[in-house]
């Protein structure tokens, strides 16, 4: 019915191929990695409002946040390549990025492109219209509002600098017409203001031919208004580009978003080395509860020989003086209490309730050697029953009582456990009314001195200075030990 539990240790880790290397979580690459394109989306969303660009703004959120989904994407896929060197130095690693996010950087640069170059092919041939309409001769040179000089390429972008450029003509030879036909009206008006005045004054000759319309001029077409990159069949004010200022605009771009992958392959390299730190930690923080557990482990067991020893001596006089019921009855008590003591984790704390029943049963036995002599008394709250303490820390110092108080005595001794609370801490008492401390020095018997040693070692090696034991006389007589620990509920 009861069974004796293997209590398993502390298993130090294992020391296998994959627990001396510590990789960040993908969870954490992902988040780090949307942070911060989500920053650089809002940063530079924030940027264009403070400077009132707030030209077709709709389509410039959506196209922007195409670009940080982009770059979201193809940070997550660097990740894995420059995971791959996680075992080499920070050297290594941080070479090993510096390399692999210049592609990656291209790559985002050429994704930028292609995302914003219908916006900047109109941005260009409005700048260029509004350039031929003022008569102004410069150059048209386009800056984004996401960053650095774009590549105006491709046949969407001649396409629609062909489309501004002619309706700008189109504009152009509009307000020539005007012109003319306000000239005519203001030159029939003339006619029909001569002709009244000669009929007022009875005149009959000849009416003068009418004044000629003045030619209007076109409007001057700039020679060089746009730059384009690619050529391509435009009206005589838009030019070509050179190929030098394409791949200065393209490193321009590509140096902004090589920036911004780098930095975040310095967030990783640094939530590697916090990854690394953490895991040496938890290790030598496994090494040393493995360690501590041994220890623990080893005073406990200390305790039963120590226990065994006591209870033999007792069992030897009873056979001796042919008190052979006495003896069985000792025999099966201890059977008992090896039964209840073994079943448990000799490293676990267990209810201060159980400990108690522990203690019963070690002072049944020696009830059977001291029927007359030995008087036991308990004082244990029902609220602290369930407060936690290592198993039988109590049973040294009711060995000390039964052996140096009862033991020696003629008359009848009382042994008295008792428990209380003071703040945070457990207070336990093992208190007895016998000759006190001149009995300890005086006793027949030596002891082995190991029984409040052991007890201050195991509280050392649990608590730390958060426990301790107190041993002295008491001033009406008798001997006690108190032993003071956390209060701890409803945990073992």
């Amino acid at each position: 019915m009861d069974q004796i539990k293997d209590s398993p240790a502390i298993q130090p880790p294992a020391d296998d191929a994959t627990s001396d290397i510590a990789r960040v979580p993908p969870r954490l690459v992902l988040l780090s990695a949307s942070a911060m394109w989500l920053l650089y989306y809002v940063l530079v969303t924030l940027r264009s409002l403070l400077f009132n660009d707030t030209s077709d703004l709709g389509e410039m959120l959506w196209r922007r946040a195409v670009v940080t989904l982009a770059g979201i994407a193809v940070t997550t896929l660097a990740w894995p390549v420059i995971a791959r060197f996680d075992r080499h130095s920070l050297t290594v690693r941080a070479i090993a990025a510096l390399v692999v996010m210049l592609p990656a950087a291209l790559l985002l640069a050429l994704v930028n492109q292609k995302v914003f170059e219908p916006i900047e092919a109109r941005q260009m041939a409005k700048e260029a219209a509004a350039q031929a309409k003022a008569g102004n001769t410069g150059p048209v040179t386009i800056i984004h509002n996401d960053g650095g000089n774009m590549l105006m390429d491709g046949p969407a972008a001649r396409a629609e600098a062909l489309r501004i450029a002619a309706e700008a003509q189109r504009q152009a030879a509009e307000a020539q017409r005007e012109a003319a036909e306000a000239a005519r009206e203001a030159s029939e008006r003339t006619l029909a203001a001569m002709r009244e005045a000669r009929s007022a004054g009875g005149q009959t000759q000849a009416a003068p031919a009418p004044p000629a319309v003045p030619a209007i001029p076109a409007p001057p077409v700039p020679a060089s208004t746009v730059h384009v990159m690619a050529p391509a069949a435009l009206p005589a004010h838009v030019t070509y580009d050179s190929g030098e200022a394409k791949w200065q605009i393209l490193t321009d771009v590509v140096l902004s978003r090589y920036f911004l992958l780098v930095a975040w392959a310095a967030l990783y390299l640094a939530l590697g080395n916090a990854e690394q730190a953490r895991v040496a930690e938890r290790r030598e923080g496994q090494y040393r509860r493995a360690a501590k557990a041994a220890e623990l482990r080893s005073l406990r067991y200390q305790v039963n020989p120590h226990f065994l020893f006591n209870t033999l001596n007792s069992l030897s006089a009873l056979v001796m003086v042919g008190r052979a019921d006495e003896a069985e009855r000792m025999i099966q008590s201890i059977a008992r209490f090896y039964r209840h003591s073994l079943a448990a984790d000799p490293t676990a704390d267990l209810p201060l309730a159980d400990e108690i029943a522990l203690q019963r049963h070690y002072l049944d036995i020696e009830a059977v050697r001291f029927p007359e002599r030995l008087v036991t008394e308990f004082d244990i709250p029902a609220g602290l029953e369930t407060a936690c303490v290592p198993g039988m820390i109590l049973q040294p110092l009711v060995e000390n009582s039964i052996r140096y108080a009862v033991s020696p005595s003629r008359h009848p001794v009382t042994v008295r456990i008792s428990a209380r609370e003071a703040g945070s801490l457990l207070v336990l008492t093992v208190a007895d009314d016998g000759a006190g401390a001149s009995a300890v020095a005086g006793a027949a018997t030596p002891g082995t001195g190991i029984g409040l040693a052991n007890v201050r070692l195991r509280l050392e090696a649990r608590f730390g200075n958060g426990a301790h034991l107190q041993c002295g006389a008491l001033p009406a007589g008798g001997y006690a030990s108190i032993l003071t620990l956390p209060l701890v509920r409803n945990a073992c």
